[in-house]
Formats: structure tokens, sequence, C-alpha cells
């Protein structure tokens, strides 16, 4: 006589699918899954958590996150639940490229509210934010990329560079801490904070003391043109100076031509100048760049020193 027990058939596809899904057998453990989670009225939001696993495992994230979402409804401090549904709205949400600047801090906010910033089963929430800051930085949003920086400790943020292995070599990429504090000292400096901006310029300094990519080069030419704006010239100048004859950059000596008109020193002004269009650089950045200095001598009514610059 066929058993119609409902309880022992969900006891049964539970046990048949959590089976599956141990030894890693995820195509085979979706079905069982799939008719625990929409045909049974007894599933629980460990049926949605395994399901939403090997969904995600089998790369259907998008699906995955449309489980996590109902099993997270289910039992809200269901922490499987949790740490999963972070991870699949990072990646469907978060790092997609059509998805809208909106979704992508929407998705962000959640993050945040389904798992901690150092939690080591589903390290989300720190790559999100950096993502979210990165996305408003390049749009100009400096105040709001403060704001989402502010949900983050960098004490507790890694200076360990992340590796990848291409054709044979090692590339290392900046670490958390570095891509936090670049952002950080930027976003001062770029909404008048100098006083902030060098402070964070020293935090980040001290935590992070040898990051790659000459990232604190970076941090010390935005302290140095804080120290500029404030009307410490002769510090900002010599600090550039040092930059650039560390690494030669033709922005660096557009600084340094900026700083050395300030101080009335033409001649060395112009020097710097010709450096930027001798630099190896894209043409347009150099081009740009001596425009720049041009429109500063026609805002203070030299017209005929920026003529001469564009000559």
């Amino acid at each position: 006589m066929k058993n119609t027990n409902p309880t022992e058939d969900v006891w049964t596809l539970r046990k048949k699918a959590g089976a599956l899904r141990k030894a890693q057998r995820y195509e085979e453990a979706l079905e069982p899954y799939r008719m625990l989670w929409e045909q049974s009225t007894q599933q629980d939001a460990w049926d949605g958590w395994g399901y939403a696993f090997c969904l995600e495992k089998t790369g259907q994230t998008t699906p995955a996150l449309e489980v996590c979402r109902k099993a997270h409804e289910l039992d809200p401090e269901h922490e499987l639940v949790r740490q999963l549904y972070a991870r699949c709205l990072y990646y469907v949400e978060v790092r997609a490229e059509q998805t809208s600047l909106g979704r992508q801090m929407q998705a962000a906010r959640l993050i945040g509210e389904l798992v901690a910033q150092d939690d080591p089963y589903a390290p989300y929430l720190v790559p999100s934010i950096l993502h979210v800051a990165t996305a408003l930085k390049e749009r100009g949003r400096f105040r709001d990329v403060l704001e989402w920086l502010d949900r983050l400790d960098p004490s507790r943020l890694s200076t360990e560079p992340f590796q990848l292995e291409e054709k044979g070599r090692t590339i290392k990429i900046p670490s958390e801490a570095t891509r936090y504090w670049l952002l950080r000292c930027k976003a001062l400096f770029r909404t008048g904070d100098f006083a902030g901006c060098r402070e964070a310029v020293e935090q980040a300094l001290q935590q992070v003391p040898r990051p790659v990519n000459d990232a604190d080069l970076w941090w010390r030419r935005l302290k140095a043109l804080a120290q500029a704006v404030e009307g410490d010239l002769e510090t900002a100048y010599r600090e550039l100076s040092r930059l650039a004859a560390r690494k030669p950059a033709w922005f660096l000596e557009e600084d340094l031509a900026r700083i050395a008109r300030k101080q009335g020193n033409h001649d060395v002004a112009w020097r710097h100048l010709l450096r930027v269009l001798l630099d190896r650089s894209p043409l347009r950045l150099r081009v740009n760049a001596v425009e720049r200095v041009a429109a500063w001598y026609e805002e203070e009514g030299e017209a005929e020193r920026a003529r001469q610059t564009l000559a």
C-alpha cells in the first residue's frame, strides 16, 4: 500500500537532498530541494538554505537570491541564510555591471544588516561599501563617499594586498585598508576638510606604511595640496618636489607649477610646465594641464602670461 504520510515524504526528501548536498552532488540535489521548497507546506529556513546553496553552487545565483529572500523571511536570525543571502546580494546586486547605483546602494545597506564587517564566513560588507564608495567618487559625490565609509571601522580592515596570478606572474592589488584611505583622503580634500585630510593621511601611513602601487604617494600628495590651500606653500612645495624626485609624473609637475606661481616664482613655474610637456603621458593629459595653467593666469588678470602659456 502506498505511503501517503506527508510528514514522512518531507523527511525523506530532506534526507535525500541533504545527502546529495553533502556529497557535493549539487545538480542532483536541486530536484528534491525544489520539491521541498515549492510543493511542501512544511518547508523551513533550512530547506531554503540548502536549496539556495545548491543553486549558487551550480551558477544560479539570481534564483538563489530569491530563495534566500524568502528563507530569511521565515527565520530572520538564521545565520547561514543571512551569510548566503549577503553573498548572493553582493554578486547579483552590488557587483553586476548592469545594476544601477541605487540598487547597489540598497543591496549594500541590506548586507550591512545581514552580516558584520569581519564575518569570516561572509566577507561581503567591506567590498560592498568600497564598491559603492568608488562609484560615488566617480560621480563626484564626495560627501556621500564619506557617509558610506563611516559605516566601516578602518582599524579592522585588512592591510594585506590581494594577489592574483596572471600569465605566470603575481599581481598585487591594494588591500581593503589602502582602498579605504585612498577614498577617504580624496573625499576629505574635495569637500574642503583640509585639516581632516592631513589627519587621515597620517592615519593611513601609520596603518599601511608600505602600500602597493605607490598608494602612499597619492596620500602624501593630497596632504601637500591641503597644506598649500591652507597657505603653507613652502612645506607643500618641498614635499611635492620630494615626491616628484621619487616618481616623476606630469601631475606632480603641474602641482609644483601651481605652487611656484602662487609664490611668485614664475621662472620656476615655467620650468615645471616644460617638464609637463616633455612627459611621456598621453598628449591630451599634458595639453589639459597646460590649459589649466593658462586659466590660472587668466583668472588673475595676467592675460599676457596666459597667452604665452598657450603659445
